[in-house]
């Protein structure tokens, strides 16, 4: 399909001059199609206008860039493209329900993911962020006794998450807890996957033989994301940090990246899963 190309390639030009001016009609004039057409062609498979979209797009990054970094709000106006910073504040509380300085103080915002063109569309949805200051979190779970590299490789998540939960209802019902799954690394370096839950009690964690496991307080970058986005990833963190993160210096590596499960109907085709990245204070 000649046309997907087109339009992903015109994508690309949007995302590599967000900060820049963006002039389509130019760009069309390399294509075959006229910018009318390809404009058209965009809003019926993106379901928003060229418009709508790359506005959406440098709000989400002005968002993102304004809560990670130092940089100044009326700096960051003028990279995204406003001429003021009460044009600025106006388009930002309009589209992120907060204002700027909310954002740079940690409150959540909306961020929309970039575009991507296939057989079926890819990507564009709205992930609301957080910045939050959270207690010690104290979980009971287990190490899965499989070499990480080997779970990721022949995608075992959904066999280990059924034999999980036949251990967990053995004692408890499991819809009633919040459960949670990370990555870490043992002290000889060797990466392990943990699957844990939150609220059983010692009694049944002997019984079935889990251990108490622990993160710090501190702070985190909070991601909602729908389930199937971070099932159909085998690697979600490292697609958390390349998509999100401008800095990977602000990522605390020291704690692992976890996923919190919430307490729900887990096969809901709108449930959701929080990612939690670890941030440096």
């Amino acid at each position: 399909m000649h046309y997907l190309k087109i339009l992903n390639a015109m994508l690309h030009y949007i995302e590599q001059n967000l900060k820049k001016e963006i002039d389509l009609q130019s760009f069309v004039k390399g294509t075959a199609f006229s910018y009318d057409l390809l404009s058209r062609l965009f809003s019926i498979l993106a379901g928003i206008s060229l418009k709508q979209y790359i506005r959406a797009r440098r709000l989400s990054e002005a968002a993102k860039e304004l809560n990670i970094s130092q940089v100044k709000i009326n700096q960051i106006a003028n990279f995204y493209g406003y001429d003021s910073v009460d044009s600025f504040r106006y388009a930002f509380k309009k589209y992120h329900g907060v204002t700027p300085s909310q954002v740079k103080k940690g409150a959540s915002y909306k961020y929309f993911l970039p575009l991507e063109f296939q057989t079926s569309l890819k990507d564009g949805c709205n992930i609301p962020v957080e910045v939050l200051s959270l207690p010690p979190l104290q979980v009971s779970g287990y190490r899965v006794p499989i070499v990480a590299e080997t779970i990721v490789k022949e995608n075992l998540f959904a066999q280990l998450w059924e034999e999980f939960l036949t251990k967990l209802n053995s004692v408890t019902n499991s819809n009633k807890l919040k459960l949670y799954e990370f990555f870490d690394f043992t002290m000889e370096g060797e990466k392990v996957y943990y699957l844990a839950c939150e609220g059983l009690s010692l009694a049944d964690q002997q019984k079935i033989g889990f251990a108490q496991l622990n993160f710090p307080a501190g702070k985190y970058a909070v991601f909602t994301m729908p389930a199937q986005e971070i099932q159909n990833s085998s690697e979600p963190s490292k697609y958390i940090r390349e998509t999100f993160f401008v800095d990977e210096n602000d990522i605390n590596y020291d704690v692992p990246d976890f996923f919190c499960h919430q307490i729900g109907n887990r096969q809901q085709r709108n449930y959701d899963i929080k990612a939690y990245i670890a941030l440096k204070n």
